[in-house]
């Protein structure tokens, strides 16, 4: 489980860790930490693979090795088959009405463009 808090800072928990004698879960917060996070998406077809928006930059994960960071303002929305896909949604707010293709962002990961 992943949780991006009020101060923006990307939390990683393991909640298949234990179970207390009173039979509820209890997760272990994992040492992973980012500050400055405002927006991560799991891929959907790997669960090592995640990505993640920090300030201005995009940045891939897989586990915890980091990619690369890309400079992007876009809001994740799907990762999938190592594409991932943004929008500016700051553009789209600002004219709804002339919303275009040119506003949908695909990045690929590392892995994909060495291929």
């Amino acid at each position: 489980v992943s949780i991006i808090d009020i101060n923006g800072v990307l939390s990683f928990y393991d909640m298949e860790v234990s179970t207390n004698d009173d039979g509820t879960a209890s997760g272990e917060h994992l040492g992973f930490e980012r500050k400055d996070a405002w927006d991560m998406v799991w891929a959907e077809d790997n669960p090592q693979l995640f990505a993640m928006m920090e300030k201005t930059r995009m940045y891939i994960m897989r586990g915890l090795d980091l990619e690369e960071p890309v400079l992007s303002s876009g809001y994740l929305c799907g990762f999938k088959d190592l594409h991932i896909k943004a929008v500016l949604l700051d553009e789209v707010m600002k004219s709804p009405e002339h919303a275009d293709k040119e506003m949908v962002l695909d990045y690929e990961t590392r892995s994909l463009r060495d291929a």
